[in-house]
């Protein structure tokens, strides 16, 4: 068995918007009169919050729940991996880790120390376009979270050692710095179908692009130009007295330097792929198995398809589990997805499969898109999947 990777399959992968344009004129998308959805007293109340700006630019987002005991906190800021080159695309994700490396007034280990006496919690993550800072506190103990985020913003160390302790963490943490991983990977060894083509569609760097091409003065130049108050909103939802938040963020985030911020732009121009198809890959395993998809170019969150791509998202990726899980065994874990950018997006079915039996997953895929066109979804459906949704919706926001 060749364990070099194996190109066994070409997919069409359709133009911009010509199967998804008849997707959206389903009838789903117009059921004669549909039934009223309306939220319920208790969901409403859940999605109203008193929404302001500091003087500096930063946007305050406040929920008070007081049946709770604790306090949610989430620094957000637009900064992600898809604002700089994919040589320097881990810089966010560095700096992220940074700010748990100390500050002038508390080293990592004292910061690390103080949150675990108050019985709270924290986190990071950096996605494509933000970087998120998560505390969770008991709601008397919210000064002390508040105080500690906004000294991790204003005064953490910034120098080169704890540049290379985050640049070791951070690789630790996403697995983007082996050399090894990434050799392979140069080889066309390993990696999803998927993978491949959307690197092809610069979509996604290629695997074998080393993303920590950056040094100290290049990443102070980001933390700087991005860590502004107007890049900033700080999210608050639990048990708190919102005039004490209000005097609590005057002294401290109110006091960061407001500075004129303009979004950046991330780094992609999508195309279709140069090799229009899914590519299979061959594990290194006993077993050879291939990935089998279609993809879509669409319009981004602001399109006026978006939500109706979500429903889709939500619909497909059970009807294709029942299908080819269940019903055919021909893959574990089929599902349909989205990567979705400001004015641009792809959306994509995907299957794993056996090699050689690619073109039944695919005849079976397109079997469904076309069961869909021809008969769209029934009012019933529709709303159902509507509700589904929204109680997801509701669930991340906790």
């Amino acid at each position: 068995m060749s364990r070099r990777r194996q190109r066994c399959l070409a997919v069409r992968v359709l133009g911009r918007l010509l199967l998804l344009h008849c997707l959206l004129s389903l009838p789903v998308y117009a059921a004669a009169e549909p039934a009223e959805f309306v939220l319920d007293e208790s969901v409403d109340r859940f999605y109203q919050a008193q929404v302001y700006r500091l003087p500096n630019g930063l946007q305050v987002v406040l929920k008070p729940q007081p049946g709770v005991r604790k306090v949610s906190i989430r620094l957000v800021l637009g900064l992600g991996t898809d604002h700089f080159e994919c040589g320097q695309a881990e810089l966010p994700h560095v700096i992220e880790h940074m700010l748990f490396e100390g500050t002038r007034q508390f080293s990592n280990s004292e910061l690390e120390q103080r949150v675990a006496e108050h019985g709270a919690s924290w986190n990071a993550t950096t996605d494509l376009l933000q970087t998120s800072y998560e505390f969770e506190v008991y709601g008397p103990y919210l000064g002390f979270a508040i105080e500690t985020l906004y000294d991790m913003v204003a005064n953490s160390l910034m120098d080169e050692g704890a540049m290379e302790r985050a640049i070791e963490a951070a690789g630790l943490e996403s697995d983007n710095s082996n050399q090894v991983k990434r050799f392979w990977q140069s080889l066309e060894i390993g990696g999803s179908g998927s993978d491949w083509l959307f690197s092809d569609m610069a979509m996604f760097c290629a695997a074998d692009i080393d993303p920590y091409t950056f040094d100290h003065a290049g990443l102070l130049d980001a933390f700087q130009r991005f860590y502004r108050a107007g890049n900033m909103s700080l999210i608050l939802v639990g048990n708190f007295d919102e005039a004490e938040v209000r005097e609590m963020l005057d002294s401290s985030f109110a006091t960061l330097p407001a500075a004129d911020f303009s979004p950046a732009q991330n780094r992609f121009s999508w195309k279709l792929p140069q090799q229009e198809r899914y590519e299979s890959s061959a594990s290194l395993d006993v077993q050879d198995t291939a990935d089998v998809g279609i993809v879509w170019l669409t319009g981004g969150y602001r399109g006026e398809e978006y939500f109706s791509l979500r429903l889709l998202r939500h619909y497909l990726g059970t009807q294709m589990y029942t299908l080819l899980r269940n019903e055919h065994q021909l893959s574990y874990s089929p599902f349909a997805d989205a990567s979705i950018m400001e004015n641009q997006g792809v959306f994509y079915l995907q299957a794993d499969t056996r090699q050689g039996k690619e073109q039944q997953v695919l005849d079976l895929l397109r079997r469904q898109l076309d069961g869909l066109l021809a008969d769209g979804l029934g009012p019933e459906e529709f709303e159902r999947l509507k509700h589904s949704m929204l109680i997801s919706s509701a669930m991340e926001d906790l």
